[in-house]
């Protein structure tokens, strides 16, 4: 079985050749410095190119990201970049990309895929993550009580973007 069928096999409860293996995660640079001085081909540095290597299946992965490069950033882990609606509406500039999917590389990856050779997957921010970002940890969970429009808001926008994203 190729990478696809065995993914299709597995999520279809059919009968598989063995179960697929994966590395979604990647791998830390001290970690392939390390296999590089232990006899992994220099030229292999591509974490697509590893799992080859190694025999794993490839499951290729591309994060849509809800922030544009010019959004604000939070000044310290936990805190959010907003506190109210006007807070959002003023970064609302900065949020939900029009175009963020490279329509060339899914092209290329979805021949990849047509061959059996890769799986594909795309991550987006989902509802409690996005607002949380925004809003920092503790100001998101007090919001579901004392903002419920602006969280209804973020996650009406969101939801809009995601689907934007699946059109595309």
């Amino acid at each position: 079985m190729n990478t696809r069928e065995r993914f299709h096999a597995v999520m279809n409860f059919q009968p598989f050749d063995r179960l697929p293996l994966l590395e979604w995660a990647g791998w830390w640079t001290s970690t392939t410095d390390r296999w590089h001085a232990e006899g992994l081909p220099a030229d292999i540095t591509d974490r697509y190119a590893i799992c080859q290597h190694f025999g794993l299946d490839v499951y290729k992965q591309d994060w849509f990201g809800v922030c544009g490069p010019d959004c604000p950033q939070p000044t310290s882990h936990g805190s959010g970049i907003i506190d109210s609606k006007e807070d959002y509406e003023r970064v609302l500039p900065h949020l939900y990309p029009a175009h963020p999917v490279d329509v060339e590389r899914w092209q290329e990856w979805a021949e990849e895929q047509r061959q059996g050779d890769v799986v594909l997957w795309f991550t987006v921010d989902g509802f409690f993550w996005f607002a949380r970002r925004l809003l920092g940890i503790e100001k998101h969970l007090f919001a579901f009580y004392d903002q419920p429009e602006l969280m209804h808001q973020i996650n009406s926008d969101l939801a809009d973007w995601i689907l934007l994203v699946i059109e595309q």
